[in-house]
């Protein structure tokens, strides 16, 4: 019963449906699935059904902020106030898509937000910034980019450099006197 507890907005999620988180769900994995077309073609879907630009990049940065947690600590369900769909889809998203992409991706919609706020056509922000989402790129570690340089070193028969051994510092001792110089001598 809701007056034991009060109404909750996962209750009220489960009283009207999943149709529109759904949907939402369905961007994502275009947008994880780098599926530019897919994605665009949903959004104008979205946009017909009159969705407002701003709530939908609010929704999508608090999607993309459980997937996440998800994927960084397996937080559970109880954590992130989701209905059991929600988690579970949000949670098939999240494997998906690497760590590194996913905080890049919170990243952007972040600044989205600022860049929705300070213009008059918020939505080409939203828009701009969904494109950028659809081209990340999961990063690439120095430490990784270092063992793929010696690999192809190897496979190109130059054995790998060993570190650097560092330049001495030079001698901070006065110069030699010369005999033209006759100021050392006094």
């Amino acid at each position: 019963s809701y007056a034991d507890h009060g109404i909750t907005l996962k209750d009220l999620r489960e009283i009207l449906g999943t149709t529109h988180e759904d949907i939402l769900f369905e961007l994502l994995e275009k947008i994880f699935k780098k599926e530019a077309r897919a994605a665009l073609t949903l959004l104008s879907e979205i946009y017909a059904r009159g969705q407002d630009v701003k709530q939908l990049a609010s929704e999508l940065l608090q999607h993309l902020r459980s997937v996440l947690l998800i994927k960084v600590a397996a937080v559970e369900n109880s954590l992130l106030d989701l209905t059991d769909h929600e988690y579970d889809c949000l949670t098939r998203l999240a494997k998906l898509i690497s760590q590194e992409e996913i905080e890049q991706a919170v990243h952007i919609m972040l600044k989205n937000s600022q860049d929705m706020a300070a213009t008059r056509y918020p939505q080409f922000a939203f828009e701009t910034n969904l494109i950028k989402l659809l081209h990340l790129r999961p990063l690439i570690s120095i430490d990784d980019l270092l063992a793929r340089v010696e690999s192809l070193q190897k496979s190109l028969g130059h054995p790998p450099k060993t570190a650097a051994t560092p330049v001495s510092e030079p001698s901070r001792q006065p110069p030699a006197r010369t005999d033209d110089n006759e100021e050392w001598s006094k």
